[in-house]
């Protein structure tokens, strides 16, 4: 799909992203826009943290938390970021009997917009993990080692990724991904993790300045995901591949989403430093 009928798509569908208002309904996005056809991942989902959650008890006391709200790459459409956290942010003057309650709230909300199970999780404030440290070889270091200036290629291409002979296993992963909003364009800085078995090894030295080349590209973080997943899967052939991204918070709540050649656990109540 060009860049212009694809902003032209979203403005057709009336985001509030990009515009003022106090409506605090949720925006659903079909996930058909990105895709425009067969994807590759066979297991995959989207994780939200939403750090600012709450709603007020029968006696009026604001109630806080962490809400985690997941749901299968497999429905019809993702939640606008925007939207959710002005419909979050609307609950918190709201008057719920209990959790439960407000949990239930959420979640039939959630399912109408996006079209398929969600799955929540409440975490009391103060009480989250501690930060993780992402897994392999980070690329921006390997990178770094190197005598040569690095060469950014003006968009991603993944045919530029030099292919070495058959690997075991690679796990790798950058600090410095960076995409933009399709609509605001706003930059989303994020973690990439990249885990791959079997197949032709990619040169860790042009796979980093394929994914730095990310920062020209204006998508919603799903789509970069899919993206990157589709990419490496094609060019590197593996017998098993999995690509997770973790995007820093903006107005109160990160994504992150993940696709896989195989299932995946949900990993719930884990975060990493930048977010």
């Amino acid at each position: 799909m060009q860049k212009n009928e694809k902003v032209n798509q979203l403005d057709q569908l009336k985001l509030k992203l990009g515009r003022k208002t106090r409506d605090h309904s949720l925006d659903a996005v079909p996930r058909s826009l990105s895709r425009g056809g067969r994807t590759l991942f066979r297991h995959g989902f989207d994780l939200w943290n939403a750090w600012e959650a709450g709603y007020l008890d029968p006696l009026g006391i604001p109630v806080s938390f962490i809400l985690q709200v997941a749901y299968p790459a497999t429905t019809p459409a993702i939640v606008e970021s925007k939207s959710f956290k002005l419909y979050l942010n609307h609950l918190t003057e709201q008057t719920f009997a209990s959790q439960g309650d407000f949990m239930a709230r959420v979640k039939t909300d959630l399912e109408a917009c996006v079209g398929g199970s969600v799955t929540l999780s409440i975490t009391a404030s103060g009480c989250f993990h501690l930060p993780v440290s992402l897994s392999g070889t980070c690329l921006e270091e390997y990178a770094g080692k190197q005598a040569d200036p690095v060469d950014i290629p003006e968009e991603p291409e993944v045919t530029e990724i030099e292919l070495g002979p058959h690997q075991k296993k690679l796990s790798c992963f950058s600090r410095v991904f960076r995409s933009n909003c399709p609509v605001t364009g706003q930059p989303d800085w994020g973690n990439v993790w990249i885990g791959m078995s079997g197949g032709r090894e990619p040169d860790l030295r042009d796979l980093f300045c394929y994914l730095v080349a990310f920062r020209k590209v204006q998508e919603f973080h799903e789509t970069c995901c899919e993206k990157i997943f589709s990419d490496l899967y094609l060019h590197c052939d593996p017998d098993d591949l999995t690509v997770a991204c973790y995007f820093s918070r903006r107005g109160g709540c990160d994504i992150n989403p993940v696709r896989s050649s195989s299932p995946l656990d949900i990993q719930w109540g884990q975060r990493f430093w930048r977010q």
